[in-house]
Parts: structure tokens; C-alpha cells; sequence
């Protein structure tokens, strides 16, 4: 998601409120894969907005990546087409897919939701060494918001 401008003000949101929505979206994604795997445990934090023209006590956006391991490398593909093709039909704005300009050419998928103010990056990880296992890493970010009046936004 673009940062919000100097000229355009934040939306006001509770910090609660955008990791609920976070964690929301990570469940849709995590859905449309389908594939039985390791999920990682961690959930969305809170970061600082980009960029220097924000207040960092009042201003915050969230984060969550993870991922989904598993040996089965046909389905974790399976599921990355399934991602380009479902993402769509539910607002979403696929903005690349296909391999990255890495060295190792990852397959990535990049999309936004103008509606819910979210961007989604998603790799798809293949076996690239003989103790790894193949994943898809998810990384969802929201947009920046503002702490309503009297609260600030603690960082962790």
C-alpha cells in the first residue's frame, strides 16, 4: 500500500481494530492456498508508517508475514495459481506474477485491496537446498492509520 501523503490525513483506526482486519485477511489468503502444511505461528505486528513525515506515537500500519511449509512442491504451485486466480473475484488487484528479478527467480505474486487498504506479497519458496523445505511466504501490510484522540500506538 502507498503511504498516505502529508496533505492526506491518516484514518483514524484503532490499533485492535486494523489487527483484527490483518489477521482477517491472513485467514482468507491461508484458505485459498488449501494445502496441508506447517503453518508459522507469529502474528501481525505493529510497525511505523514510511517515511519521515509521521508522528510515530500516532501513526502505525500493520504487519503479518508467514508462511506454509510442505514437501508437496506441486501443490504449493498449485496454490500459488489458485492465489492469481481467486484473488480477483474478491477485490483484489493483482499488480505482478510471475518470477522476480532475483537471482534465484522467484515466482512472486504482488496484489492490492484499495477497499480494505491492504497489499499482499506473496514467494513462492521451491527447494533450493537439500535441509529445506519448500513454502509459500505471505507478507500482508496494511495502510497507515492514526490512533484515535488520547491513545498511542505502542511498537512491538
Amino acid at each position: 500500500m502507498e503511504k498516505e501523503s502529508a496533505s492526506e490525513p491518516a484514518e483514524i483506526r484503532a490499533v485492535s481494530e486494523v489487527r483484527s482486519d490483518t489477521q482477517d485477511v491472513s485467514s482468507e489468503i491461508l484458505n485459498i492456498i488449501a494445502l496441508i502444511g506447517e503453518v508459522s505461528e507469529p502474528g501481525p505486528g505493529v510497525g511505523a508508517c514510511p517515511g519521515d513525515d509521521t508522528d510515530s506515537d500516532q501513526h502505525f500500519m500493520m504487519r503479518h508475514t508467514w508462511s506454509i511449509s510442505s514437501n508437496d512442491e506441486g501443490g504449493l504451485a498449485t496454490s500459488m495459481e489458485s492465489l492469481r486466480d481467486v484473488l480477483p473475484e474478491k477485490g483484489w488487484e493483482i499488480v505482478s506474477y510471475g518470477p522476480n528479478k532475483s537471482r534465484a527467480r522467484t515466482l512472486t505474486l504482488v496484489a492490492d485491496h484499495p477497499a480494505r487498504q491492504f497489499g499482499i506479497n506473496i514467494q513462492l519458496w521451491d527447494k533450493r537446498k537439500e535441509d529445506a523445505t519448500p513454502m509459500i511466504l505471505v507478507s500482508v501490510a496494511s495502510a497507515c492509520y492514526q490512533v484515535p484522540a488520547g491513545q498511542t500506538v505502542e511498537h512491538y
